[in-house]
């Protein structure tokens, strides 16, 4: 069965591929965002989870995470931070352990 003769066949292939190669890149983008916590380099830190969230956009870990991040980073002005660090916490659903963190109780 060669590929070249089916292309109805690569177009499988394809379309399985590239959102499992997606769903990778982004499990890789929150491995870098923790080994760059470690460091305190915060501005990467929400380059990384900017990329994980757009695929794993309900993960309450990666969102304070990035509450962290934006606080502590430097460069954005506190006008802009904590705006975007609240905006992140309230993604945050309720009975989490997260929300414990954050002064929610556990329902």
């Amino acid at each position: 069965m060669a590929l070249h003769r089916k292309p109805w066949l690569w177009l499988i292939v394809v379309t399985v591929a590239i959102p499992a190669l997606w769903f990778a890149s982004s499990w890789r983008a929150l491995d870098r965002a923790r080994r760059y916590a470690e460091f305190e380099l915060w501005t990467e830190v929400r380059g990384e989870l900017d990329r994980y969230l757009r695929v794993q956009s309900h993960d309450p870990k990666a969102h304070l995470l990035y509450a962290e991040a934006v606080l502590k980073d430097g460069l954005v002005p506190v006008e802009e931070a904590v705006p975007l660090a609240l905006k992140h916490l309230d993604q945050i659903p309720d009975g989490v352990p997260e929300s414990a963190k954050i002064g929610r109780a556990h329902v």
